[in-house]
């Protein structure tokens, strides 16, 4: 029997696989996904984590295949010029590529915790319905070159997707609103670097010059993303109180990912770096939010990317 390789970007949680999916595991073609079944979560989780670029089906079933991905294309078509179909179709693939990446970073140290399993399926959800938003087809459809930016968007929306549903800090509402003002954070800028600094600014200015439409409600999150409890934040100096809560939880993600990844070594001592730099600007961060995050860190969760 021979066997034909498929990018693993083609599979979307939720539908339906067209034949049956392999994946190549120590010499032999062991079944995946079979026809008709759907193409969960789970499955997506474990071939990211084990780094697999491609599935197999059989060669038997390519035209099976081909016709799945030609009636998804079709009903692009029929609403769109071929030049617009290319540009979502890109932007599929990239959505595809945004969730897989934050399935293969984040890694459940207690996996038969099942209260916490099942906020991370909640979470994904969540994170699923913000990506798929039409309103964010322009920015799937960039290049993202260097892809710094958009990965570490990726982890943030990944890690604070779950804190939050976790804790039951927010609501649906406001779960969702967070996500999208994260998941478009940083269009410009980094707040390590001076002359970034007000990063919220610069993601703000680019969004109207561009004409993007952003829900007010997220607007007004963007706005406050570089405020500090100590009131030593941009672009207005903001008072503990008068930070939302989401944009806390944000500001704590947000600078341990950039902290964290500017320094080498392991992931341990990555950790290390970014959390001494933290505490020395404790007063930065909600304290009440500030022992929950790390616990959330270093007993529950790893960042493997």
């Amino acid at each position: 029997m021979k066997y034909l390789s498929r990018s693993v970007h083609y599979l979307m949680p939720g539908e339906a696989a067209p034949c049956d999916v392999y994946v190549y595991f120590r010499g032999k073609h062991v079944t995946g996904l079979a026809r008709n079944s759907p193409i969960s979560f789970e499955f997506l989780e474990k071939i990211h984590k084990a780094q697999y670029l491609f599935v197999q089906i059989k060669n038997t079933d390519a035209n099976a295949w081909d016709a799945w991905i030609a009636e998804r294309y079709a009903r692009l078509r029929a609403v769109q010029d071929e030049q617009k179909l290319v540009k979502q179709a890109q932007a599929s693939a990239k959505r595809a590529e945004y969730l897989g990446y934050i399935l293969k970073t984040i890694n459940i140290k207690k996996p038969n915790d099942t209260i916490f399993v099942d906020a991370w399926e909640k979470a994904l959800w969540s994170i699923q319905s913000v990506v798929q938003h039409p309103i964010l087809n322009w920015y799937y459809q960039q290049q993202h070159e260097p892809t710094d930016l958009f990965l570490h968007g990726a982890r943030v929306v990944g890690t604070l997707a779950l804190f939050t549903t976790y804790h039951g800090i927010l609501d649906e509402t406001e779960v969702d609103a967070v996500l999208l003002a994260t998941l478009l954070h940083e269009l410009q800028g980094d707040p390590l670097k001076p002359q970034n600094i007000a990063c919220s600014v610069a993601t703000l200015e680019t969004l109207e010059t561009e004409k993007r439409k952003v829900p007010r409600n997220v607007l007004e999150l963007m706005e406050k993303q570089d405020e500090l409890c100590s009131g030593k934040g941009f672009p207005n100096n903001l008072k503990s109180v008068e930070i939302p809560i989401s944009m806390k939880m944000f500001s704590l993600f947000n600078h341990y990912d950039h902290l964290r990844l500017a320094h080498s070594g392991s992931r341990r001592s990555r950790h290390d770096a970014a959390k001494r730099i933290m505490e020395d600007r404790e007063a930065d961060f909600d304290s009440n939010i500030w022992p929950l995050f790390w616990q959330f860190l270093e007993q529950q969760v790893d960042v493997l990317l």
